[in-house]
């Protein structure tokens, strides 16, 4: 069965759009935010998750295209934890 509820937003921080300058039309497609946030996976901090969130992480996890390794490692960090995880 197919889920249909909209996926939460996040902020952008613009430390990750260091190579592109997207207009705010672009900003809000779900193909935008899902490259965006595998970006900040690839390459942000532990801080820069927590201000997006990891029930918000969880939520967009299907959507992301990740480095094989690192999606592994978020497939296992979600298995069987809480939605409502906040801290790693």
């Amino acid at each position: 069965m197919k889920d249909d509820r909209p996926l939460p937003s996040f902020s952008l921080d613009p430390r990750f759009l260091w190579d592109r300058k997207p207009t705010p039309e672009e900003t809000d497609a779900p193909a935008f935010r899902a490259w965006y946030l595998a970006r900040v996976l690839e390459t942000g901090g532990i801080d820069d998750l927590r201000k997006i969130g990891f029930p918000v992480i969880r939520a967009w996890m299907p959507r992301l295209r990740l480095p094989n390794e690192l999606q592994k490692f978020w497939d296992w960090y979600f298995r069987d934890r809480n939605p409502d995880t906040r801290a790693a």
